[in-house]
């Protein structure tokens, strides 16, 4: 089972409602991203904590691995029209974490380049992170 945090501030609702994760294949000016090509290594079964509003207020189960999908939101010119998706089932926890309380012990257990978390203790801006079990774990204590 792999790790992931996905950041879904703008998208979260939509995503959870439709029990799916979705990210542009290219930005804007044609240039693949790091935290976008992420979606490659999903695979069945994988546990992704869902970041929004500065809280990990639910978790998602993978089912099965991404496929190409046109971009799903009505109106929304962020992004590129192609894109990958990958499938969820969605479950809210009971007691939120609030990301801001943990912050100092989350940049700790992190990994250093590809962590989710910025020194600045603010999230970094991006979509897919993976996480170590870790710091999953750390999480899982703390909710």
């Amino acid at each position: 089972m792999n790790y992931y945090l996905v950041n879904q501030n703008k998208t979260y609702n939509e995503e959870v409602r439709g029990e799916y994760m979705w990210a542009p294949i290219l930005d804007k000016v044609g240039k693949k991203q790091y935290h976008w090509e992420a979606m490659k290594g999903i695979k069945d079964g994988d546990l992704v904590l869902n970041y929004c509003d500065r809280k990990i207020s639910s978790y998602c189960i993978t089912k099965g691995s991404y496929y190409n999908q046109e971009n799903p939101f009505k109106g929304e010119e962020l992004w590129r029209k192609d894109g990958r998706m990958v499938d969820c089932s969605y479950s809210h926890l009971s007691t939120p974490l609030m990301v801001d309380d943990h912050i100092e012990k989350l940049l700790e257990l992190q990994e250093e380049k590809y962590g989710p978390f910025a020194k600045d203790r603010r999230i970094k801006q991006g979509y897919l992170f993976s996480l170590n079990s870790d710091l999953v774990d750390y999480m899982k204590e703390c909710s």
